[in-house]
């Protein structure tokens, strides 16, 4: 990480300082603005909706409370009976339509469009699918929307974006954030185990994730701001090496994991874009969902899990980079090319009704991605030197997730070897942003590696 930063801080506190204000950043120097105004974290907090409500100045006269069939008897219920009395409550609860297992698919918007019709108010009770789709929903209408967390599973609560299912891609759509979190500590705890274990795994998509950003910063010119990365890193202190205590339920470290998620969204919003959390390892993720849903109707895990295994595998990739010369790199760059036109083909077979969604992500990235190449050389010394030593080794990431019980191989959640070989080939190809899959792409390392057996190194 670049510069003489200021660790003793305490960054996730100073940032919750900061709520619904602009402030003048440290390290970047310049204007961040924080929309979210309000973050109420306690016990019995599903309780007390209405008074954030009043506090936040919501007059409407009605509102739509928004949850799934599990998520509206463990605390959407009881938010409803709460706002009731300030304001008429509309509550849509999302079954599953043509598949498995309820997911971010853009084909439920227009139900939510209908049901909260002329509401002044939208509350998510979920998770990740329920919060995304209300947040998407908030933002095409205008209305303002809080979410209510059911587990630490994910950074969905305070986010940009929405993580949603269109046209057969798996995108991430800027939206306008909620306007405040509510965190009921009891829901959190007593939430199940495999969805905290996917919270976890995912927070540990870090240092990867921020690698990546900062790595796309430098070989294009973008702007990178140290603070996004600070945030993380602090709360991830709290519970990298507390795996076993979050299988036993420990309430410290699940309110750690519920706060490292906390400010990854957090960092979203300081940057801009979904980049210092989302990286080559949140791609491998997508690219299963995307196979899962076209051929098996249902993904194959939750999405902390497969991200946990996608920051697995980048971790061995950044491993086998950091020990490249600037010269070796070059010398690579100067003879290999990768056969992009053979694997957009086979991307193509794998995910046909995302095909030209993909060409079109492709054509804009291949622009980025031979400006880069001619950078990437004569800045690999300042590469290996400021930016691997934020990526967690790949022994370390196994040995956490191992602690936490969650999966360390792809075939434990029911990936085939042939699935994942594919899915680390050809994943960099469903986004234009840079990462550091395409780094070994177009290096030819990760040809290398996808050519030994898996088991070698996975």
């Amino acid at each position: 990480m670049p510069g003489d930063l200021n660790y003793r801080e305490d960054w996730p506190a100073w940032i919750r300082e900061r709520l619904g204000r602009t402030f003048n950043c440290p390290f970047c120097k310049k204007r961040h603005h924080l929309p979210i105004k309000k973050i109420v974290e306690a016990p019995g907090a599903i309780n007390r909706v209405d008074l954030l409500v009043k506090e936040l100045g919501i007059n409407h006269k009605k509102a739509l409370v928004l949850s799934d069939e599990v998520t509206y008897q463990v605390a959407a219920k009881t938010v409803a009976k709460n706002l009731s009395s300030l304001m008429r409550v509309v509550s849509l609860v999302l079954r599953p339509q043509q598949e498995k297992r309820l997911s971010a698919r853009e084909e439920y918007i227009n139900s939510i469009l209908q049901a909260g019709k002329d509401c002044g108010l939208l509350v998510t009770v979920g998770t990740g699918t329920i919060t995304d789709l209300g947040k998407y929903a908030g933002h095409l209408t205008g209305v303002p929307v809080i979410t209510v967390a059911t587990a630490a599973s994910m950074n969905a609560y305070t986010s940009p974006v929405a993580a949603l299912f269109q046209g057969g891609l798996k995108v991430a759509r800027p939206v306008k954030p909620a306007l405040a979190v509510v965190i009921d500590s009891e829901i959190i705890r007593s939430a199940p185990l495999a969805l905290t274990r996917a919270g976890f795994a995912d927070s540990l998509a870090r240092g990867n994730a921020n690698a990546d950003w900062y790595l796309g910063c430098l070989l294009s010119d973008q702007k990178y701001c140290p603070l996004s990365a600070l945030l993380v890193e602090q709360a991830e202190r709290k519970y990298f090496h507390a795996g076993r205590k979050l299988t036993r339920k420990d309430a410290s470290t699940i309110k750690a994991v519920m706060q490292g998620l906390t400010m990854g969204g957090f960092s979203m919003l300081l940057a801009g874009s979904s980049a210092p959390a989302s990286g080559g390892e949140h791609l491998i993720s997508h690219f299963w969902d995307m196979y899962g849903h076209y051929h098996r109707r249902q993904v194959f895990a939750y999405h902390g899990l497969q991200v946990g295994l996608g920051t697995l595998v980048t971790a061995h990739i950044y491993d086998r980079l950091k020990v490249l010369s600037p010269e070796e790199m070059r010398a690579r760059l100067n003879t290999f090319q990768p056969d992009t036109s053979a694997e957009l083909s086979r991307i193509g077979y794998l995910l046909p009704f995302s095909k030209q969604a993909i060409e079109c992500q492709w054509r804009q990235k291949r622009k980025k991605i031979a400006f880069a190449r001619r950078r990437l050389a004569r800045n690999w010394a300042r590469i290996v030197r400021d930016i691997f030593p934020e990526v967690h080794s790949a022994a370390e990431i196994k040995q956490a997730l191992d602690q936490a019980g969650c999966p360390t191989a792809p075939e434990e959640i029911g990936i085939s070897p042939a699935l994942t070989v594919q899915a680390i080939e050809l994943s960099r190809y469903l986004r234009d942003r840079l990462t550091i899959l395409d780094i070994a792409a177009e290096s030819g390392i990760l040809q290398e590696m996808l050519r030994e057996d898996l088991k070698e190194w996975l």
